[in-house]
């Protein structure tokens, strides 16, 4: 009678366990592992940006960009068709603010695909370069893609956390914004790579182990 009351009790347990580790209908333990791959992504395609202007002079697409923004979703071709081109990509004007003036929101935005943005950075890297893309094939919460936008000359890359970090800006519960740029803007959650990879949050979480194997961080934080 005891065995079966704390085989009914481990069982129990167990099940409590199991239900803690999900959270917003998707498993807690993945998406940590999920935000510190995110959060690597988005410093390697903002490494990669700076890289491109070393060997060329200015920013991918900045000279596109100087009069009418430029936005593109860095996304695989299956999470283009389940996302169904509902990705909201929000521009800040504030940090382009010259002499205390919000510059023109000029739109339409002019967009590229994908394969146009790596094909253009092709030409610094090498032929085949191929950017990371977030590791979620379907959206839970919030998008599941990654977004450059340049315009005036400043840029912003942008992903979606299912975590909570000081430095995310909360869209909603378990949709998280991050976003660095070549200028930071504290008040609207807006980070240099430098920032990012000196807050002691970040650091923290990224110091600890993933969960699940099979990834190995590119950039030291």
């Amino acid at each position: 009678m005891n065995y079966i009351k704390l085989l009914l009790t481990l069982m129990f347990a167990s099940v409590l366990v199991s239900c803690a580790s999900w959270e917003g209908g998707t498993y807690k333990p993945m998406q940590e592992d999920f935000d510190k791959i995110r959060l690597d992504h988005l410093l390697q395609i903002d490494l990669a940006v700076k890289e491109y202007k070393k060997q060329k002079g200015y920013y991918p697409y900045e000279d596109q960009g100087l009069n009418t923004p430029i936005m593109i979703i860095i996304q695989t071709p299956e999470q283009e068709k389940t996302h169904g081109g509902n990705v909201p990509i929000h521009m800040s004007l504030e940090l382009r603010m010259e002499n205390g003036l919000l510059p023109e929101p000029k739109m339409p935005a002019i967009m590229h695909s994908t394969e146009e943005f790596e094909t253009e950075l092709s030409s610094v890297f090498g032929e085949g370069t191929i950017l990371p893309k977030d590791p979620q094939k379907v959206p839970v919460n919030k998008p599941s893609v990654y977004i450059y936008t340049i315009y005036k000359g400043v840029y912003e890359v942008t992903g979606f956390l299912h975590h909570k970090l000081g430095i995310a800006r909360p869209m909603a519960q378990f949709a998280n914004k991050i976003t660095i740029s070549n200028k930071s803007l504290p008040q609207q959650f807006i980070w240099t790579a430098d920032q990012v990879m000196s807050d002691e949050e970040v650091k923290a979480f990224v110091a600890e182990p993933f969960n699940r194997g099979g990834y190995t961080m590119k950039l030291a934080i």
